[in-house]
Order: C-alpha cells, then structure tokens, then sequence
C-alpha cells in the first residue's frame, strides 16, 4: 500500500491529496472536445488510472473501453464517444472520495460470509446462494427471444453476445440481488464454470466485448455501492449442478421449480425463489445493448456501521 494514507483507527485508506490532485490534472488534458491524443500521452494517463484502481472500489471496472486504443502499434489514437463517457465515470469517482472513503475491509475483505454459484445457458441464467443464517436462494431469468437469438453458435455465427457474456450477465444479476441483503464490508465468494468470465472478472476489464465490459463497469459500481466484495472462484461444470437447473430446467413453472429443489436438494430451511426487479432487469439489458447506464441512478447501500469496543 506505498503511496496511501492509511488511519489505523478508522481502518480507512485515502489518496494523498498531491496524487488525487495529479490525476485530475492528467485527466483534464482530455476535454470532451479532444479527438486524438499521442500515444505516450494515453499511457501516462492509463497507467496513473491503473495505479490506484486496486486501491479505489469501483475502479477496476472502468477500463475497458480505455484500453482499446492501446491494440496495435499506432502513434496516435482516436478518443471516441464511448472512451470520453469512461472518463466522465473516473471524474466522477475522484470527486466522490471527499465524502466516501475506502474501508480496508473493501481492499483486504474478511472471509467470505455468503457463498453461491450462478450459470448461464441459451435459454437464460440462474444460480443459488446463501447467507451467514444458512437460508438458501435461488433465482433464474428467462432471455428474451432478441437476446437468445444473438448468442453466437454454429448454428448461428453472425450472433453478437456470447455465451461467455451471459455467464457474466449471471455474475452481476447474482450479485445484484444479494447485495440488498448483505451487510456493509462483508463479502460473497461466487462460483462459476465459464473460465473467460472469471478471468474479465478478476482483471476488471476487457478489450474483446462490449457488452462485457458494460457489465464489468456495473458489477464494480454495485460493489462500491454496496460496501461489499465479491471474490470469483471456479467450479467444475459437474459440481456446479444446481446452478445448472435454475438456468436450464425451464420445462418446470416457477412454483415446480421450487418444489424440485426443496425435493432434490433438501436444506434444513427451504429454498426461497428470488427475481429480478425491473431496474435490474434494465440494466442488465442496457449492457447488452453495449450502451451506459448512468452510475448515478445505481442507489448506495447502507454506510457500514462503527465497530464498538468492549466498552460501548
């Protein structure tokens, strides 16, 4: 953590004014009316930007779109609509850390207290997790016959989204109905099967979809949000069973559904059934519609509470 101010009391970490006021400075050398940059130029910024991702919640999923005029070997690149709207989310974030400061706990998370797998097929998503109580969830969504028709497949090669997007589609719609539930600076460890998503997960960006990356930049805004982690692990495919009915048993009603898991996968509280709201379901098709959702209209959670000492 070189380079950081860290209050041991408060548990928190702050960017040192000079470097806060620095990458302000490199990031006003790109107004809206900017259409081209030197390549050493973009650099500077990107690596300064990259720098203190790691250390700022909501970071890591910012960089997609910057990093693709960094492909090839070109002296100067084109600063597109998509690349100045990335920007605006950085500024924005900066502007934020006066009233929101970063707990450590979102930097070095506690042992995950809720746990889950998710999974994706050409005909929806689903998945199941549980919380520090041990009652049982589970959620599944049915794609539209627009978006199950632009999976790419043999069958179907002019398709758009693969199914590695709608395994990260799965990801955050999972992550999006936790997250209500969870309490500040506690985290949900998340399983899947798909390796390319757990990858873009883990870097926080990607170069090769669009859609992708609209999900990543969600997926990091929730978690700053809400105060929360969300570490990805991988599970094999025939481990990852129950993730696999909720998004491929459609054969079965909501209500069969239900009976089928407290039936085949009995716990000692039975199952919940969870759907997705409406904003959630928006704004997971705005991201395959490789457009922005606006970071503002994303609510914040409830502010982690003081810890108390043994005397109060």
């Amino acid at each position: 953590m070189l380079g950081w101010i860290i209050d041991s009391v408060l548990c928190q970490i702050s960017l040192p004014a000079e470097r806060h006021a620095k990458i302000l400075d490199l990031l006003a050398q790109f107004p809206r009316s900017a259409r081209r940059c030197t390549l050493l130029k973009w650099q500077i910024l990107c690596g300064n930007l990259r720098s203190i991702a790691p250390m700022l919640p909501g970071g890591l999923g910012l960089f997609s779109c910057l990093y693709v005029p960094l492909k090839g070997s070109r002296n100067r690149i084109k600063l597109t609509d998509a690349i100045h709207a990335e920007l605006d989310d950085w500024r924005m974030l900066l502007d934020s850390l006066a009233a929101r400061p970063t707990h450590i706990r979102e930097i070095i998370p506690d042992f995950p207290t809720w746990t889950g797998a998710h999974d994706a097929s050409g005909q929806g998503m689903g998945g199941v997790f549980a919380g520090p109580d041990g009652r049982p969830y589970f959620w599944r969504h049915k794609w539209t016959p627009a978006e199950a028709a632009r999976l790419v497949s043999y069958a179907h090669p002019s398709g758009d989204l693969s199914i590695n997007d709608f395994e990260l589609a799965g990801h955050v719609a999972q992550l999006w109905l936790a997250l209500p539930m969870m309490t500040p600076l506690s985290a949900i460890l998340s399983g899947s099967d798909n390796s390319t998503s757990i990858w873009w997960v883990r870097k926080g960006s990607t170069g090769t979809s669009s859609a992708a990356g609209s999900l990543l930049r969600l997926r990091s805004w929730l978690l700053r949000q809400h105060r929360v982690a969300a570490p990805i692990t991988f599970i094999a495919g025939k481990d990852n069973y129950q993730a696999d009915a909720t998004s491929r048993r459609w054969d079965l009603s909501d209500s069969q559904l239900c009976a089928f898991f407290d039936r085949v996968f009995p716990q000692a509280t039975s199952w919940t059934m969870l759907h997705l709201t409406s904003q959630q379901q928006h704004g997971l098709s705005t991201a395959f519609a490789k457009t922005r959702l606006p970071l503002a209209s994303i609510p914040a959670g409830l502010p982690p509470t003081a810890p108390t000492g043994a005397n109060g």
